[in-house]
């Protein structure tokens, strides 16, 4: 049995692997294997909607109390059309941006924002196909860290004294998205015969 033990300041999340002989866990960073890029949603947002509904937002909405790291958001998604609301108010509908991605198939959403920011609040991105609402998204606006996650891609390894693992930490709003400033120091402790590779404390 492996156990391994994370603590951050504000909460302790356990996990439990088995592992019943001699195992390695390699750990990953909360803020970057824990988050996709932004090009991981562009091709996503590629397939054909009868594969998958795809509505990936390329931006971060509350780095702070505040958003103040940009003025244009970008959502890749294989949507025909986007809703926005701002604290529950409808702000603004959006079309794909076919005039400057004029060569994809499902072109980006882009929205200035500028003007809506005299609105804040907890944002909620609507998808439609067909005039039908398909998926949504929300981003909470309050930029506090409330979920510590801690995500192994294998529960089970093999006991020949070489299998590994990773284990992602991911720290997110209440929305389960991802928080890209979080950096506090996490230690690891493990229990049995196991070995972490890596960093411990983790940033």
């Amino acid at each position: 049995m492996l156990e391994v033990l994370a603590g951050a300041p504000s909460t302790t999340t356990r996990t439990v692997i088995s592992a019943p002989a001699t195992a390695f866990v390699t750990t990953a960073s909360p803020t970057c294997s824990a988050s996709p890029k932004p090009a991981a949603g562009f091709y996503k947002s590629q397939c054909d909607p009868a594969e998958e509904i795809v509505l990936e937002p390329a931006f971060h909405w509350a780095r702070g109390d505040q958003s103040v790291g940009f003025s244009k958001a970008v959502v890749c998604s294989n949507c025909d059309h986007l809703k926005f609301y701002i604290d529950n108010q409808l702000v603004a509908d959006v079309d794909p941006d076919r005039k400057q991605f004029a060569h994809l198939h499902y072109a980006p959403f882009v929205l200035e924002m500028g003007e809506l920011f005299h609105k804040w609040g907890d944002l909620r991105i609507e998808g439609y196909i067909q005039g039908k609402q398909v998926i949504s998204k929300n981003m909470s606006g309050k930029g506090v860290d409330t979920k510590f996650l801690l995500l192994p891609d294998d529960t089970e390894l093999t006991a020949d004294g070489a299998d590994s693992t990773r284990l992602v930490l991911r720290v997110t709003d209440e929305f389960g998205c991802v928080r890209p400033f979080a950096n506090d120091a996490i230690k690891f402790e493990l229990e049995g015969p196991a070995e972490i590779i890596g960093d411990n404390p983790s940033h």
